[in-house]
């Protein structure tokens, strides 16, 4: 009687697996500054995006409405802001509050205008008759955002470091 042999286990040997943790470290070392910046790109936009989300909704309030709408933001900036309808001349009745991606601050950069807070009148139109700026940064980046609101109401948004002519 024969005794079957064993078949040899399949598996990895400790040097091929250390190879393959050596070869992933590598591409990551590699991949990780670029996913970060990604990260902060993502980040700015997704504010930026949310403020004309507010923006919009106070346009169309207004509209809708027959009312003055508009965005409240901290003087001095900050992350968080209201959309707003002004009820007999007096802020009130709050209808959506907006908070920025984590470590986005929102700073207005009109020079000039008095009243940086975008109001909209009932036909849509802002009530300042200058344009309106803001400036989307993140902290540890020097990446940003320039939002801009034209007295009719158009918004759009710009990125400095692809369109220098933004600012």
């Amino acid at each position: 009687m024969t005794v079957p042999k064993m078949p040899r286990s399949q598996g990895f040997t400790l040097i091929e697996l250390l190879g393959v943790v050596a070869i992933m470290a590598i591409t990551l070392a590699f991949g990780l500054p670029s996913f970060r910046a990604t990260i902060a790109d993502n980040r700015l936009s997704t504010s930026a995006n949310d403020m004309i989300i507010a923006l919009q909704l106070a346009r169309s309030e207004s509209i809708k409405q027959v009312i003055i709408a508009g965005v409240n933001i901290p003087s001095g900036g900050g992350s968080q802001w209201d959309v707003f309808k002004n009820i007999s001349g007096v802020p009130a009745n709050v209808l959506q509050k907006y908070t920025a991606a984590s470590g986005v601050r929102v700073d207005a950069i009109s020079a000039g205008v008095m009243d940086e807070t975008p109001t909209y009148r009932s036909d849509g139109r802002l009530t300042s008759a200058t344009e309106i700026k803001f400036h989307f940064t993140l902290t540890h980046s020097t990446a940003s955002r320039i939002l801009t609101i034209q007295p009719s109401g158009r918004v759009s948004v710009c990125n400095p470091a692809l369109d220098p002519s933004c600012t």
